[in-house]
């Protein structure tokens, strides 16, 4: 969108006391899979794909993924144990904190912990909203 150029008489009827808009806009490539706002992130310096959801309370990446990806070892001290998904016994959940997370030209240094469930579930990380 291109936000200088917005002039629509229909634009300024909806938004009544608007007095400035943004001068720049970064488009941010995404796909929708499945119905899912599918983009690419750079989490600790390496390009994955993540799931935007906008209704997530959570940060969740997939235990396998933090293994081969993040050479996570659950349970380490920097990936200590703080859970069970659900409740469910045999489900556990992990915390790590990753440094920088990015996408589209944002940068985000020092992230919150994410969860991570050790369950079967398809590969990707969801951003916190």
């Amino acid at each position: 969108m291109d936000f200088p150029a917005i002039s629509s008489p229909s634009f300024q009827d909806h938004c009544a006391g608007v007095t400035a808009l943004p001068t720049s806009a970064t488009a941010i490539p995404f796909s929708l899979v499945n119905g899912h706002i599918v983009l690419t992130v750079t989490l600790d310096g390496k390009d994955i794909s993540a799931i935007l959801d906008t209704g997530s309370t959570e940060t969740n990446l997939r235990a396998d993924a933090a293994h081969s990806e993040f050479a996570l070892v659950l349970g380490a001290p920097d990936t200590p144990e703080n859970g069970r998904l659900e409740g469910v016994a045999d489900l556990p959940t992990y915390d790590h904190v990753f440094k920088s997370l990015g996408f589209g030209g944002i940068q985000f240094e020092i992230l919150p912990s994410p969860s991570f469930p050790s369950a079967t579930a398809p590969t990707f990380w969801a951003a916190r909203n």
